[in-house]
């Protein structure tokens, strides 16, 4: 589980890139991107499929070293919500339940040791969303 868990930071930090090519003589190192003009439009549909599962915005500031501010979007057909903070070895360092309604909350990061951190948001026991933090004293 731990390799699993630092193969998914070095993935999320950049460090590791999942589309990594190596050059050669034959092929451009530069991606080329093809513009699609139906997918590169947002329909209202996709906008409410998003809405519908929540939303996690980035916990600010990042690297924290005191209190930690993150902005949230709970769907009102949930039932449940909380967000979970995992350290690096994926244990649970943190729960904290979360209302059935848009916000910010304050999460005292003093109480955490200093390291990695990851956290979820889940909405009926599924996780939605998960980011990075960084905890420094």
């Amino acid at each position: 589980m731990a390799k699993t868990l630092l193969i998914i930071f070095l993935f999320c930090s950049g460090i590791v890139n999942s589309h990594a090519q190596t050059p050669s003589a034959n092929h451009d190192t530069i991606p080329r991107v093809k513009k699609d003009a139906a997918r590169s439009q947002v329909s209202t549909q996709d906008i409410k499929d998003e809405t519908d599962r929540g939303n996690l915005a980035t916990i600010f500031p990042n690297p924290a070293s005191g209190i930690a501010y993150l902005d949230y979007a709970v769907p009102a057909n949930s039932k449940s919500a909380k967000l979970v903070i995992y350290n690096i070895l994926g244990s649970i360092s943190r729960e904290i339940m979360l209302p059935k309604q848009d916000g910010r909350i304050e999460i005292n990061t003093a109480q955490l040791s200093p390291g990695v951190y990851f956290y979820s948001l889940e909405l009926d026991g599924i996780k939605q969303s998960t980011k990075r933090l960084v905890v420094k004293h």
